[in-house]
């Protein structure tokens, strides 16, 4: 059940997605997420991807930036409460830049937000990101219980802080 295939073009991943959002409407009506997500990356697949498995599970505010400087402005304009990232992007900026101005720049104003690398890992990127200050890593291709399981861990800890 991995969402992010090796082979660009195969519609696994959104097959899957639909069948998550199929069998949640079965078991019971969906529960609506209102938390704001920010997806960053420079693959438009990639995105249409992870906004596809989001929404499976609920999460229905959903913004997307294609480089690390949209991505700044999208949290700027935005504040979404879960940023994920990709580590390689075009523009000059790449995600472990973005997250270590995300947690010098933004963060102190916004404690609650989150920010969580999605990339692929040679054993270093993983480390790069939570080095520059990420709240977790997700590697991909990954699959997308986990993939929920993460992005709830990070809404937990938005939570605490704000209930604290």
């Amino acid at each position: 059940m991995l969402i992010l295939c090796k082979a660009i073009g195969s519609d696994s991943y959104f097959e899957e997605a639909q069948k998550n959002k199929k069998r949640n409407k079965r078991k019971k009506k969906m529960k609506t997420r209102k938390e704001k997500i920010l997806v960053i990356d420079d693959q438009e697949w990639v995105r249409a991807v992870l906004v596809a498995v989001l929404g499976s599970f609920g999460f229905q505010d959903i913004i997307q930036a294609s480089s690390g400087e949209e991505g700044i402005q999208m949290i700027e304009k935005h504040q979404p409460r879960v940023t994920l990232t990709d580590f390689s992007m075009p523009g000059g900026m790449r995600g472990d830049a973005l997250v270590r101005w995300f947690s010098t720049d933004h963060k102190p104003a916004y404690p609650e937000a989150r920010i969580m690398g999605v990339a692929s890992d040679d054993g270093s990127v993983g480390s790069a990101f939570l080095a520059a200050g990420a709240d977790d890593f997700l590697p991909k291709p990954f699959e997308n219980e986990e993939l929920r399981k993460k992005v709830d861990a990070l809404l937990a800890q938005a939570d605490h802080v704000v209930g604290a």
